[in-house]
């Protein structure tokens, strides 16, 4: 997405293997400027409301004039400048949904080509790193990742664009997770502690410039995404109790639930060897609804829920 650019943007939100982490986005990260002594054009990114493509997962509820923070927590804008193949990071801005002006985003950059990402999330730790590209040629690209691949509700855009002058541009950020429930059917027992979901070789990358899930070129860097629960008190004997987690878009080759006491001794299980894979779009929910405790091996049946996209069905 390349245009002339008139400065003072306005920003609409519908709702490195050398690998070199940056500091969480909350953090202040040392700021570099364009050429010294460069005339800057001073930039503005004003975020309010959401579409329809960006409807909360949580509550179902989020109207197209639903507020910034009823989505997100924290926001980051990243401008970089260079070539897509040799980004140079230019400046860093991070704001927390309880800051004054939150959704209010003002910068100057001197002329020139640039590349800007927002990024939009629930949750505070994410960062951004630096991923192999090309390894012979020795080329990197930003990209995107959580503390512990503990992925939350993410949405983001990619802007590229030549400063010129002063003007204003509107830009649409985008959900790029999905969100995979495990509705279990059966009553939870009364000695269940902790629930476990398991995404076998998820990788823990997002790639900024290309989109997409990432694991920095070699898939033996790609660690199990595994989402633990406490189970609350008032859930124990109920049906149909929903564990929910996000993750990156990706053809999973398996996933899994288990279920502890508190010794942490399995109670119940899905087997890793039975489990199905499981193909996840940007801004999909999955539902996997089945019996964990009451069959041997436990049954999941797999729907896509309506809750974002059009519904589609699959049985294994």
């Amino acid at each position: 997405m390349k245009k002339q650019l008139i400065w003072a943007m306005g920003l609409s939100m519908a709702l490195c293997a050398c690998k070199k982490e940056s500091k969480l986005h909350n953090q202040n990260p040392a700021e570099t400027g364009g050429v010294k002594g460069a005339k800057k054009y001073a930039v503005g990114f004003n975020l309010s409301g959401f579409t329809k493509e960006t409807k909360g997962i949580s509550s179902g509820k989020l109207g197209i004039n639903a507020t910034l923070s009823d989505a997100i927590k924290s926001l980051s804008y990243y401008a970089y400048t260079g070539n897509i193949d040799s980004l140079r990071p230019v400046k860093t801005i991070n704001q927390k949904s309880t800051d004054a002006g939150f959704g209010t985003i003002t910068d100057s950059l001197a002329a020139g080509h640039y590349t800007i990402f927002f990024v939009g999330s629930t949750s505070s730790k994410y960062y951004v790193t630096t991923i192999t590209d090309d390894p012979v040629a020795r080329t990197y690209r930003p990209a995107l990742a959580y503390v512990d691949n503990n992925v939350a509700d993410t949405f983001f855009q990619k802007l590229e664009f030549d400063v010129t002058a002063a003007g204003t541009q509107n830009v649409v950020l985008k959900r790029i997770v999905g969100e995979v429930t495990y509705k279990l059917l059966d009553a939870l027992p009364a000695d269940v502690n902790t629930i476990e979901v398991t995404f076998v070789s998820a990788p823990p990358y997002y790639d900024m410039i290309n989109g997409g899930a990432a694991s920095d070129g070699h898939p033996s860097n790609s660690d199990d995404r595994i989402q633990t629960f406490t189970v609350n008190s008032s859930d124990k004997g109920k049906t149909n109790v929903e564990f929910s987690t996000y993750v990156w878009p990706f053809p999973y080759f398996a996933t899994s639930i288990a279920a502890y006491n508190a010794n942490n001794v399995v109670i119940g299980q899905t087997k890793l060897d039975d489990s199905p894979g499981l193909s996840v779009e940007a801004n999909t929910q999955y539902v996997l609804s089945g019996n964990l405790f009451k069959q041997s091996p436990s049954n999941f049946s797999i729907t896509v829920d309506s809750k974002w996209n059009t519904p589609q069905n699959s049985n294994f």
